[in-house]
């Protein structure tokens, strides 16, 4: 039921209703002060609360129905309900109409309807415990199902047979409850049709047979009993235990209306009611009772004194000792020695403190009046649209309902002097705006904003409803924005506007700078002016555009060629290096098209002279072959690319063939040129720094072969 409850006051909150308010987590419809201890609370004067309605059909059709479900069955003219996997009815009749009272608040508090008040258990609290002042809370459904109560020794102590186990669907244990007066039928585990004529009424000409703990006058539900001659009310018995004669609304167990009260028997002129040690009252001669006599002089007389002076006479202390007013032997007021007076209230802080929702002054009131006090401090109820000095506040102030014909600039929200505007819920201040500079902050703890907006807390969330072309600013701007629909994220400035429009915003993108367009899918750009429009794609820099999925473009005005390609454009050349001390690494200059190893002297070490002859022979070692790169091959090439959707799925890509024929190098193998030099870091690589050394030393080792064969030559000629 609780559930349903909760559904309900989300679907009510859904559209919009304005009958609905929220506190405290309870859900109040048409009331503005929810029961606490109710989820939801339901108050009209004019319309009632409408079930389910279901023919038998449609009833017997619902699949697997939830314990406690109840529907108003059409056919049957009765309320039925789901309990052990089975529909059990719900009837009223003329005397039980107050059993079954607002099936949605619960039909749980079943008080005197069956007979089950406080009294009726002998006032055996000690036993019950946390169970309210009867079994009354027979929780969230139509009966207290086993499950509920379930040996709770710890709320039901000791219950022994006057109760017993308070099976299923009010199901009446052996001997325990006596049958409920024998009146109401159990059958076969249901309340059943409960017919008027099994149920027992009191007769006008007297009843026998009753027991006091099932057969009473009064009401089953939450409403007073009311007793009336010539239809003219003259009695109530409210339902929180007042009785009051005369009066429709007692104060107190016993309120009488009346400047009398007459006890006809024991009376003699100036008698007084007394009572004695059980609470007995009867009238006495107070000149005869020593107990009495001596108030005849000294003390106040409840009818009235006379021959008092306000300076001697008086009611109160003369000691250090507060007065105490109590009804019921419980206090109501006090009067606090230091000269305090509360109502309600044990500590008053004001010479008048009344502990109270309301004030009530009976006379001049009417509804929508104000209190008003004259120069005299004199306050009475004032119609504000008659008062020259109250009507301004009637046009000028803003309603907590919403306000209607306003003006922009000339009403608002806020101080007229140099004061902070502070917004608080819960008594914590949640908004400020410091009124020397305009800054606001917004979040608990902040009382000097340093920028025009700070916020605190867990976070600031912005969001857009997906609606429209564009976030939610238009035109030219600097801009912060992110689009929780397509999780694209903008910061920078556009001069159009056009760079934060729904084409230009892929779905997971990021823009940082300025006029940057994304359009492709978790694609990125920073800096000015890029248009991104492949997905997974970067582009850094100035005006790059990359159309190709999967590439970076890096750089002034560089544009993508292929698929997965990574484009550098700077005119101004490139420098790499590979160490800290920015001393060891290549560069490529402007304009050049080769690259150029840092190659210092000064930034080398472990410097040797090569044996040129070997060299030669080294090099005569080498087996020169003509070789491809399995990925520059027809068949090894990439045929498709493995990466990794935005839902977080392995996906593979198809690749377009780079290569419709192998392509083809020359040189040595890796193994081979580290196997005869030992040079570089690993045997599969070959540095071209290295190969260019060995051929430098190849060419001098052979220039000092041809020097010493020319000489040879010349000596041979000479002979």
């Amino acid at each position: 039921m609780k559930k349903i409850l909760k559904s309900a006051a989300l679907l009510i909150m859904l559209t919009g209703s304005t009958s609905l308010f929220c506190q405290n987590n309870s859900v109040g419809i048409g009331t503005l002060t929810p029961d606490n201890s109710a989820i939801l609370e339901l108050e009209s004067v004019s319309q009632g609360f409408l079930m389910t309605r279901l023919n038998t059909s449609q009833i017997n059709s619902i699949t697997a129905p939830s314990e406690g479900v109840i529907v108003y069955n059409l056919d049957d003219k009765c309320y039925w309900f789901q309990e052990n996997n089975s529909w059990k009815r719900i009837c009223n009749t003329d005397s039980l109409i107050t059993l079954i009272n607002n099936l949605g608040d619960t039909i749980g508090y079943i008080y005197d309807s069956l007979a089950v008040h406080n009294t009726n258990i002998s006032n055996n609290t000690s036993n019950i415990t946390l169970l309210g002042d009867t079994i009354g809370y027979i929780y969230d459904s139509l009966a207290v199902h086993n499950t509920n109560i379930y040996n709770n020794t710890t709320n039901i102590q000791n219950l022994s047979d006057s109760l017993g186990w308070v099976y299923d669907s009010l199901i009446v244990h052996n001997n325990n409850i006596f049958n409920l007066f024998d009146s109401i039928s159990v059958i076969n585990n249901n309340i059943g049709i409960i017919d008027s004529t099994l149920l027992e009424k009191w007769d006008l000409n007297g009843n026998t047979g009753t027991d006091p703990n099932f057969n009473f006058l009064g009401t089953t539900d939450n409403v007073d009993l009311v007793f009336r001659t010539n239809n003219i009310e003259k009695a109530r018995l409210l339902t929180s235990g007042e009785f009051g004669i005369g009066t429709n609304a007692p104060t107190e167990l016993l309120d009488i209306n009346s400047n009398a009260l007459r006890l006809r028997n024991g009376a003699i002129l100036d008698y007084v009611l007394t009572t004695d040690v059980n609470g007995v009252g009867t009238w006495q001669d107070i000149t005869t009772n020593t107990t009495l006599t001596p108030f005849l002089t000294n003390d106040w007389h409840i009818l009235g004194n006379t021959g008092t002076s306000a300076t001697v006479n008086f009611l109160g202390t003369t000691d250090s000792e507060d007065l105490v007013f109590r009804t019921n032997n419980t206090e109501k007021t006090r009067l606090l020695t230091s000269g305090e007076f509360g109502i309600g209230t044990n500590a008053p802080t004001e010479l008048l403190d009344i502990n109270s929702n309301a004030l009530r002054l009976r006379n001049g009131a009417t509804l929508d009046y104000l209190l008003t006090t004259d120069i005299n401090g004199v306050g009475t109820w004032q119609d504000p649209s008659t008062n020259s000095i109250l009507t301004p506040f009637l046009t000028n102030d803003w309603h907590l309902t919403g306000n209607s014909g306003t003006t922009a600039g000339i009403n608002y929200i806020g101080t007229n002097d140099n004061v902070d505007f502070i917004v608080k819920t819960n008594t914590i201040q949640r908004i400020i705006a410091k009124g020397a500079n305009g800054y606001v902050g917004i979040g608990m703890g902040i009382t000097n904003p340093r920028a025009s907006l700070e916020v605190t807390g867990n976070g600031l969330l912005v969001s857009w409803d997906g609606t429209g072309t564009h976030i939610p600013a238009l035109g030219e701007g600097q801009w912060i924005m992110y689009d929780n629909i397509r999780n694209a994220f903008r910061v920078g400035r556009t001069t159009v506007g056009a760079e934060f429009d729904l084409i230009h915003r892929g779905q997971g993108s990021v823009g940082l700078g300025i006029g940057n367009k994304v359009a492709g899918a978790a694609s990125s750009a920073m800096g000015q002016q890029n248009d991104v429009s492949g997905r997974s794609s970067i582009g850094l820099g100035a005006a790059n555009t990359i159309t190709h999925r999967g590439s970076f473009v890096f750089g002034t005005g560089g544009i993508s060629t292929a698929d997965y390609e990574f484009v550098c454009k700077f005119y101004g050349g490139y420098k790499f290096y590979s160490n800290n001390a920015i001393t060891s690494g290549v560069t490529l200059a402007p304009g050049s098209g080769t690259w150029a190893s840092v190659s210092d002297v000064t930034q080398k070490t472990n410097i040797t002279e090569l044996n040129y002859n070997n060299i030669l022979a080294k090099i005569k070692s080498l087996k020169i072959k003509k070789w491809s790169y399995i990925g520059q091959t027809v068949s090894g090439q990439d045929k498709y690319i493995t990466t990794t959707n935005p839902e977080g799925r392995t996906i593979e890509i198809p690749l377009t063939n780079l290569y419709e024929k192998d392509i083809y190098h020359v040189g040595v193998m890796a193994q081979d040129f580290y196997k005869e030099f030992g040079l570089g870091e690993q045997e599969t690589t070959i540095s071209v720094l290295d190969v260019a050394g060995i051929n430098t030393a190849a060419i001098k080792a052979l220039l000092e072969k041809i020097e010493k064969l020319e000489e040879i030559i010349e000596n041979l000629d000479c002979k």
